[in-house]
This record gives structure tokens, C-alpha cells and sequence, in this order.
């Protein structure tokens, strides 16, 4: 028995399904092979939401919505579609 009792113990909250995951933007930009700065700055403009928030206020992204969606803010990167370009693409609202 942990040092925390019984009680405690049944009050742990249980991960979410890997599908609906939530991620910190650091996890999330490991996974998508970005920086954590990338993800930040494509919150701040609209391009990526966030899902959730930690009660230390951090951003949660929902972890299969956000890699698709960074995974096609890259690809049209790779076409060199320009940053308004991204954002008129995916019907983003500019918040800059």
C-alpha cells in the first residue's frame, strides 16, 4: 500500500484512450517532429486549437486531431504555400 492510503488510491483518474489522448505541446510536438515553439505559434494564430488546459493553465491537444492537423499544415509547407496561404487553406480566421 502507497504512503497516500487506500482512499487516494481509488481516486486516481485513469488515462484516456490513446485515441482521445491529451497532450502538453511539448509531447505533441515530439510526436509531429516540430518544435514546441512551431506548435505554440500555430496556436496563437488559429491554425491549431487547443482541446483542453491543465490547471496549470498549459494548453492540451486532443493527440489525433492535432497530428493530423499539424500534418497537413506541413505538407502544405513542403508545396511552399505561404503562411496566409496556410491559414486562407485551412479557413482560419487570422488572429495575428
Amino acid at each position: 500500500m502507497s504512503k497516500w492510503g487506500e482512499k487516494e488510491a481509488k481516486k486516481a483518474v485513469r488515462p484516456l484512450p490513446t485515441k482521445d489522448k491529451l497532450l502538453k505541446a511539448g509531447e505533441l510536438a515530439k510526436l509531429a517532429g516540430v518544435l514546441v515553439s512551431t506548435v505554440r505559434f500555430y496556436t496563437k494564430l488559429g491554425m491549431l486549437s487547443a482541446d483542453g488546459y491543465t490547471p496549470g493553465k498549459y494548453n492540451l491537444y486532443a493527440r489525433d486531431k492535432a497530428l493530423k492537423r499539424l500534418q497537413r499544415i506541413e505538407g502544405l509547407k513542403r508545396r511552399r504555400l505561404t503562411l496566409d496561404e496556410i491559414v486562407a487553406t485551412l479557413g482560419v480566421r487570422e488572429v495575428r
